[in-house]
């Protein structure tokens, strides 16, 4: 994969598709260092679900219902129900004042550490790392805050590259030695299998995709994505382009309708690239039509988890797909899961 870097393309960028060399963008990124970061993520196996201020201070708030119903005469208790807005927002922001602690002395551990020492030269040709920028941060309200005013770290593509193989064992390890030293620490009155397990534990993600389907019997006139039947009423399914059991992904960009006996024959398979070219006019329209609904979100999920960089004002499907192209395929190499097409006979 090629990649286009810059400082300033998180903002956005033009791109003269009248251009011989811009005719063919399969395999290329434009990206600043947020979009980057998001590649990352992606190609990780890092995703997560962020939430804007408002979700954040309502999920909040009925975390902290519960808690005073299950522990009767905290300390809050009283306060939150003269006002539990104002109670709720207070202790979000001293959670927040918390994390944010943690950030400056992580990203400071960082730098110190592994940033400057690895390669075995501070300073010299087999230095691994460099680093430029604060590490400190005055205040945080989003994630893009953290990449925005924290320094930034640099390695070269082939690390890069490497790091997308072995990623997932690189996580691996890292867990391992951690509950090792967890284990040193608590003078070894906590089994390391003990710590392993709490650490393994990840966050349950649903299929969410109500609002796909909403906008979808909207519509009216559906035609499955992948097979061109026609639908009839609310009688579809909402299919992940990329399986949801291989990329934990419900942004609006992955949800499409399909058939419900096509959509059961694709299950957790990875679309051949002949299917997705065949596919891709239905497959932007649909987009269009999330965009011209919820445009505020398709858009953001389009920047953050597919362009890793601002979709364009205009003209922004055939970056898109390219995009999409080039997840779909990287996916099927790193998970080597079985392809799918609606063409194939056995199919």
């Amino acid at each position: 994969m090629e990649i286009l870097f810059g400082q300033h393309f998180d903002q956005g960028y033009y791109l003269d598709y009248s251009l011989p060399e811009n005719q063919h963008i399969f395999n290329r990124q434009i990206v600043g260092p947020l979009g980057l970061l998001n590649l990352l993520e992606r190609d990780l196996g890092l995703m997560g679900k962020y939430l804007q201020s408002l979700d954040r201070r309502v999920l909040y708030q009925g975390m902290l219902t519960s808690y005073i119903n299950e522990h009767p005469g905290n300390l809050f208790e009283r306060s939150f129900a003269c006002d539990p807005d104002g109670v709720t927002g207070e202790l979000l922001r001293y959670r927040d004042q918390l994390i944010l602690a943690g950030i400056k002395a992580i990203s400071g551990a960082i730098v110190k550490g592994p940033i400057t020492y690895a390669g075995g030269s501070i300073e010299g040709p087999d230095q691994i790392f460099s680093f430029q920028g604060n590490l400190r941060v005055n205040n945080i309200r989003s994630r893009e805050d953290i990449s925005k005013v924290l320094g930034r770290v640099y390695f070269g593509a082939s690390i890069w590259r490497e790091m997308c193989l072995v990623g997932h064992w690189i996580g691996e390890a890292i867990l391992l030695r951690w509950a090792e030293l967890v284990h040193e620490f608590s003078a070894k009155s906590i089994p390391i299998a003990t710590i392993l397990s709490q650490l393994l534990k990840t966050p349950e993600v649903s299929r969410d995709v109500a609002v796909a389907k909403s906008i979808y019997t909207n519509l009216g006139t559906l035609t499955c994505v992948w097979s061109n039947k026609f639908l009839s009423g609310s009688r579809f399914d909402v299919d992940h382009i990329i399986p949801f059991s291989l990329w934990h992904n419900n942004d609006l960009w992955n949800l499409v309708p399909s058939d419900q006996m096509v959509n059961n024959r694709k299950r957790d398979k990875i679309i051949t690239r002949e299917t997705l070219h065949n596919c891709e006019d239905r497959i932007v329209y649909y987009w269009q039509m999330q965009n011209d609904a919820n445009p505020e979100r398709f858009q953001n999920e389009v920047s953050r988890t597919l362009l890793g960089s601002q979709i364009p004002r205009i003209n922004w499907e055939k970056p898109t797909l390219a995009a999409l192209a080039e997840a779909v395929e990287l996916v099927a190499i790193q998970r080597g899961v079985e392809r799918w097409s609606p063409y194939s006979a056995n199919q």
